[in-house]
């Protein structure tokens, strides 16, 4: 099944680059890469969580996911860009297909400017440019990018009281994370170089906000009506020193996906809004780098009279904070080019409970504090070996 899936995913790319052939002058770049992971994970872990399925906790080898990527040079300015995508669905081998990356960029001759339309990385934070597994330092998604919170894009806010889930049209629905873990928007992108190689400038106009994306061919968003929903991003990256790269980010968009069945909302207005800075310095072997990021939702509150059905109580619209941050070092071995030894400590707080009836001393949800150690070796440009250990405690939760 996944292998006819596999070929589907080479018959569209195929299938899609075909009008690119009736231009004279073109410059075809065909990529692809692929994770194999052998993982274990501890009781209570679960993807929404650490990333590890709760299915997959014992120890097993597992395909994590397997990328295409094309990039066909019209012209000196045109260029279409795709990335077609198997990943693991739940516990199932590559049972998800996704077209992420699929967009037309412009870049003028001899101007410092850019634009692209369609789907494209997103510009917020520093973690987005560098998502794709082959270029993270470490295996696990930062906690703002993989960990998922009490806010739901069909209900708004709603307290849980064990699991994170609730449960419309037939489907166990989770609450999403501050940031889409697959860093993608949908939309136009304007990069700008005000200063090459020291001030750049990048201006998002998206469909949704940076808690939610819009894949191609993602059947989990099946009767998800978000057309409504818009956001704006930015990001403005400075280079102070030639060891010193500091980023701005700002975004602020709203996010409410419609249901199948008849779930009536009388208020559909939910919004978005981050601030964000990122930094990354470089003295020798050693690299240090995070970010931190500071969001506010402004959602309704829904009361779940039970944890396994759709309905609810509406109380009142409420106002409710988060903010998270990260700093990771990394050491690369001198003596071995390409192996290299990092630390991360990752941590995610939340604001007070300001819905109907809360205890004021009460957090919306639990803050997480995430540890991570890796090593690492880039054996060839194709073969990257790397293990990591991570240990998360949530407050209030084994």
């Amino acid at each position: 099944m996944s292998l006819t899936i596999f070929r589907k995913a080479i018959c569209l790319l195929y299938l899609i680059s075909l009008p690119i052939f009736g231009y004279s002058q073109i410059s075809l770049h065909l990529n692809g890469w692929g994770d194999l992971e052998v993982l274990q994970g501890q009781e209570g872990s679960h993807f929404y969580y650490n990333e590890i399925h709760k299915d997959l906790k014992d120890f097993s080898i597992q395909a994590d996911n397997i990328n295409l990527l094309l990039e066909a040079k019209l012209s000196e300015e045109f260029s279409i860009n795709l990335r077609a995508q198997m990943s693991r669905a739940g516990a199932s081998f590559l049972g998800q297909f996704s077209l992420p990356l699929a967009n037309v960029s412009y870049k003028p001759s001899k101007k410092n400017w850019g634009l692209t339309l369609g789907s494209f990385i997103t510009p917020f934070g520093s973690f987005a440019a560098k998502q794709h597994p082959k270029e993270r330092t470490f295996i696990n998604l930062p906690l703002a990018y993989g960990y998922y919170n009490k806010i739901f894009p069909r209900v708004g806010f709603s307290e849980l009281t064990e699991e994170k889930f609730i449960q419309i049209d037939g489907r166990n629905r989770w609450g999403s994370t501050l940031n889409y873990y697959g860093a993608y928007s949908l939309g136009g992108l304007l990069n700008w170089s005000l200063k090459p190689d020291l001030i750049e400038w990048q201006l998002a106009l998206t469909t949704h906000a940076s808690n939610i994306s819009i894949n191609f061919f993602d059947k989990s968003q099946k009767g998800s009506k978000s057309i409504n929903n818009f956001a704006v991003v930015s990001r403005l990256k400075l280079q102070p020193k030639y060891f010193w790269e500091q980023g701005v980010s700002i975004s602020y968009g709203s996010f409410f996906r419609d249901s199948e069945k008849a779930v009536l909302f009388e208020d559909q207005n939910f919004t978005q809004l981050l601030f964000g800075t990122d930094y990354n310095f470089g003295f020798g072997f050693w690299e240090i780098f995070g970010e931190a990021t500071f969001g506010l939702y402004n959602v309704p509150y829904y009361q779940a009279l039970a944890i396994n059905t759709p309905e609810f109580v509406i109380k009142q619209r409420t106002t409710l904070t988060t903010f998270t941050t990260n700093l990771n070092i990394k050491y690369e071995m001198p003596f071995l080019s390409g192996l290299y030894a990092a630390y991360g400590i990752d941590f995610m707080s939340f604001g007070a409970n300001t819905s109907l009836n809360s205890n004021p001393t009460d957090n919306w949800d639990n803050n997480v504090t995430r540890h991570n150690i890796a090593l690492g070796y880039k054996i060839t440009s194709f073969l990257l070996l790397r293990t990591n250990y991570m240990l998360q405690s949530v407050e209030n939760r084994d």
